[in-house]
C-alpha cells in the first residue's frame, strides 16, 4: 500500500532545505451515514481548514500547508480523495457545506480561517453563511459563482487540476494516468503530476488503475455548463472578513466578476497572484501560505 505521506519531506525541502513536516495524520468521520476524511496537521486544533477544488483532495494543499506552518486541516470533500461518494452524483456546493460541517463540529473547535479554492471556495462560501461563528476570515481563491460559465467558455485550458481527461475510465498502468494528465496538462513539472496523480488513483482488484473522484456526473451529463450563479445571493449574505484571491491569468475570475463580488460582500479584499492557473496552491504555495497567515493575526 502506497504511503501517502511519503513526498512530505520532499515537497518541504523545495520550500526551505531546513523545514520539519509536522505530524499529520487522517482522520475519518461519519456524517449521514457516509464517511467524510481528512488530513489533520500537527497536533494542536487546527487554526486554518482547507477545501480543494473539483477533482481534487485534500493533499492539494500539501505545500501551502507546509510553508504555512500553523495547526490546519485540509478536508476530502465527498465523492473525492478517502471520502464516500454519493448514491446520487450531483454534488453542489450547499451539500458539500453541509458534510464538512459536519465533519467540523469535532474535527475543528474553534474559529478558523476557512480556505477554499474552486468548487471548494463555493462550499466555503456556503459554511461561512450558515456557520458564521465558527469563521474568522473567509478566503475565496479564484472562484466566484460566474465561474461555472467561465470555465465553459475556456474549453482546454490548463487549470491545473489533476483530474481525468474526457473519456478516460480506467489504466492498465500507473504511468498510463500520469501520460494522460500531463496531455491536458503541459505546463505541469512531470514530477508534480506524478505526486497529484498518486493521490487521485486507486488500483483495483482487478489491477487496473482508476480515478478516485467520483465523475459520473460530468460523463454522464449533458453539454450544459455547470452554473453556479445563484450562489451570488450567498455572496450578499456573507458577514464575515473575506478575501478573494484571483490567479492573474487563469480567466476564471476577470475583473468584472471580482468587482461584483466586491459589490455584494460586506468586507472585502480582493488579492491577485500573477500565475496562470487556476490551482494557485500548486503555482504559488509559499505566496498563498503568506497570505492565509497574515489573516490569522
Amino acid at each position: 500500500m502506497m504511503d501517502e505521506f511519503a513526498s512530505l519531506p520532499e515537497i518541504a525541502r523545495s520550500i526551505s532545505p531546513t523545514l520539519q513536516v509536522p505530524v499529520v495524520r487522517r482522520a475519518n468521520r461519519t456524517v449521514d451515514t457516509r464517511t467524510v476524511s481528512g488530513l489533520h496537521w500537527g497536533t494542536s486544533a487546527p487554526e486554518v481548514v482547507f477545501l480543494h477544488g473539483n477533482g481534487q483532495n485534500a493533499h492539494t494543499w500539501d505545500a501551502t500547508i507546509l510553508a504555512l506552518g500553523s495547526p490546519a486541516l485540509a478536508v476530502d470533500l465527498p465523492g473525492h480523495g478517502h471520502s464516500d461518494w454519493h448514491d446520487d452524483p450531483d454534488y453542489t456546493p450547499s451539500s458539500h457545506a453541509a458534510a464538512v460541517a459536519g465533519y467540523l463540529r469535532h474535527g475543528a473547535p474553534n474559529p478558523c480561517v476557512l480556505v477554499g479554492m474552486s468548487l471548494g471556495g463555493l462550499t466555503a462560501i456556503c459554511l461561512a453563511v450558515t456557520q458564521s461563528t465558527w469563521v474568522r476570515h473567509l478566503v475565496v481563491v479564484d472562484v466566484t459563482p460566474q465561474s461555472g460559465l467561465r470555465v465553459a467558455a475556456r474549453h482546454a485550458h490548463d487549470t491545473g487540476r489533476v483530474g481525468p481527461p474526457a473519456g478516460s475510465d480506467h489504466f492498465v498502468t500507473f504511468e498510463d494516468m500520469v501520460d494522460a494528465a500531463a496531455a491536458v496538462q503541459p505546463t505541469r513539472s512531470r514530477d508534480g503530476l506524478r505526486r497529484g496523480v498518486r493521490h487521485n488513483a486507486i488500483q483495483g482488484t482487478d489491477g487496473l488503475w482508476r480515478w478516485r473522484a467520483d465523475h459520473r456526473r460530468r460523463v454522464n451529463a449533458d453539454s450544459r455548463p455547470v452554473d453556479y450563479s445563484e450562489q451570488w445571493s450567498r455572496v450578499s449574505e456573507l458577514t464575515v472578513p473575506v478575501t478573494l484571491v484571483r490567479a492573474a491569468r487563469s480567466g476564471v475570475v476577470p475583473l468584472e466578476d471580482a468587482t461584483e463580488f466586491v459589490r455584494r460582500a460586506r468586507t472585502i479584499e480582493v488579492v491577485t497572484i500573477d500565475t496562470e492557473l487556476h490551482s494557485v496552491q500548486s503555482a504559488r504555495p509559499e505566496e498563498l501560505a503568506e497570505l492565509v497567515r497574515s489573516r490569522l493575526g
